[in-house]
């Protein structure tokens, strides 16, 4: 079976209960992306060399990262932040062995727990931020990002000539991320007609274009680390796309963005 195939039906079968739970919302949300910050945890440390002891505390460190952000208001985001960093720091200090790679795994911690933890925590903030509109806007979000990275697939495969980060990820062109830019242009354009408004230039603007190409940056951010230490795919738990990581990169990167354009600007 070709990756295509298999990429296409992996989607058509996460993609009804994702929308089911996003529909649902609350304490259903909340429970499924802090299980996509387990296995994305998981994947991450893993392949940074965190093995036993080191793997379950990370991964621990980082869903109480996102859980911290989940249940205290946002207004605490700094506080949270600041306890869950020095309980990192305390860990890595105390089970310290060589002392030569010590700061590196610490980076590799801290850095972890918030782009792990504490960015998806917006996914589900994103959804309870109104319970008129967060359905529409958190389903807007990710058929931005899902559609980006099709339109980006294919027309970087059918027309893709010039890189665009070789160093960084040699296979994407920049022709393929003008591609997903019109995808996100698209899904904006989709979403909207299911709810029938009429999608506004604000939207086109933020949401189809600015969170489009952060959610690029997020992928070209996973990217460096699995080029770092030579790996293509993160894992290999969702057949055609690779790891879980793999397929929610964009997503988490781009989620506080969504977030902070919902708030103060849409």
């Amino acid at each position: 079976m070709g990756n295509l195939v298999k990429r296409i039906i992996s989607a058509l079968v996460l993609l009804p209960p994702v929308v089911f739970v996003i529909f649902k919302g609350g304490c259903y949300i909340n429970v499924l992306v802090g299980l996509v910050v387990v296995l994305c945890s998981i994947e991450y440390f893993k392949m940074l060399g965190f093995v036993r002891t080191s793997l379950i505390i990370s991964v621990f460190l980082t869903l109480l990262g996102y859980i911290g952000l989940i249940i205290f208001p946002l207004e605490y985001v700094v506080f949270v932040l600041i306890v869950v960093l020095t309980l990192a720091g305390i860990y890595v200090l105390l089970s310290i062995r060589e002392i030569k790679g010590s700061s590196v795994r610490l980076s590799y911690l801290f850095s972890g727990i918030i782009y792990l933890g504490f960015f998806p925590a917006f996914i589900p903030l994103i959804r309870n931020y109104s319970a008129k509109e967060g359905f529409y806007y958190l389903l807007m979000f990710l058929a931005v990002i899902w559609l980006s990275d099709t339109f980006a697939y294919f027309v970087g495969r059918s027309l893709g000539r010039h890189k665009l980060y070789e160093k960084v990820s040699p296979n994407k062109t920049i022709e393929g991320s003008i591609g997903g830019i019109v995808g996100g242009l698209v899904g904006v354009c989709i979403v909207s007609l299911l709810f029938s408004k009429s999608p506004s230039m604000k939207l086109f603007i933020f949401v189809g274009v600015v969170v489009n190409i952060v959610g690029q940056l997020g992928d070209l951010f996973e990217s460096m680390f699995k080029r770092d230490v030579g790996i293509k795919d993160s894992g290999s738990l969702i057949p055609g796309h690779g790891g879980m990581l793999d397929r929610v990169d964009a997503i988490i990167f781009a989620a506080p963005t969504m977030y902070l354009l919902l708030r103060f600007v849409l």
